[in-house]
C-alpha cells in the first residue's frame, strides 16, 4: 500500500499504532478484538490498490465528484479483496467501515451511532488524525494543534466521538 502512494508511506502503521494506544488507554483487554483492530488498521486502505494512480495522487482538491466517488470505493474494494480470507474475518468491519460517521453521513454503508463498532470508531479517529498530520499531494501536513482543531469541528458535526478524540489527545 505504501509503495503505491509515497504520500501515505507509513500511514497504515501509524493508524494502527495510534489505535492500539487508544484501545489500551480505554482499559480494554480483549486480545481477539485488539488483533482485529490492529490488522484492520494495517489493511484499512488496501482497497486503494484498485484506485488509478492519477486519481489517488491528484493535486486537485477537492476532486471532481466522479473521481471522488472512485476514491470512496476503496473501503468496499478492500473488503472484497479480504472477505474470503478466514484470518481477516474480524478485521473486515474496520476495512469496510473506517469512513463511516456517527451522524450517518459517512460511507460506504451510512452506518450511524452505535451501529459503528468501537474498533471501527477508534480506527476512524486515528485515520483522520494521521491524514491531517501527513503531507498529501494537494496540501501540506497540519501540525498536531491544527489537526485537533479540525477534528473538534468533526465532533461538533457529529462525525466522530468526542470521547475518543479526547483519548487520542492523551495518547499523543
Amino acid at each position: 500500500i505504501d509503495a503505491k502512494d509515497s504520500y501515505t508511506e507509513g500511514h497504515s502503521q501509524r493508524v494502527a499504532d495510534y489505535s492500539v494506544k487508544i484501545y489500551n488507554k480505554l482499559g480494554l483487554s480483549d486480545e481477539k478484538e485488539l488483533k482485529a483492530l490492529y490488522t484492520g488498521c494495517i489493511l484499512h486502505d488496501i482497497g486503494k490498490l484498485a484506485i488509478p494512480d492519477d486519481i489517488l495522487k491528484s493535486k486537485t482538491h477537492p476532486l471532481p465528484e466522479d473521481q471522488f466517488n472512485i476514491i470512496k470505493s476503496h473501503p468496499i474494494r478492500g473488503f472484497e479483496i479480504c472477505k474470503d480470507l478466514i484470518n481477516l474475518k474480524d478485521a473486515l468491519p474496520v476495512i469496510r467501515n473506517h469512513h463511516e460517521s456517527l451522524n450517518g453521513q459517512g460511507y460506504p454503508d451510512n452506518l450511524q451511532g452505535d451501529d459503528i463498532p468501537l474498533i471501527v470508531q477508534i480506527c476512524t479517529v486515528s485515520d483522520i488524525y494521521d491524514a491531517l498530520t501527513s503531507n498529501r499531494s494537494y496540501r501540506r501536513a497540519n501540525n498536531k494543534e491544527e489537526a485537533i482543531v479540525i477534528m473538534r469541528k468533526d465532533v461538533q458535526e457529529g462525525k466522530i466521538s468526542e470521547y475518543l478524540l479526547d483519548i487520542l489527545e492523551k495518547v499523543l
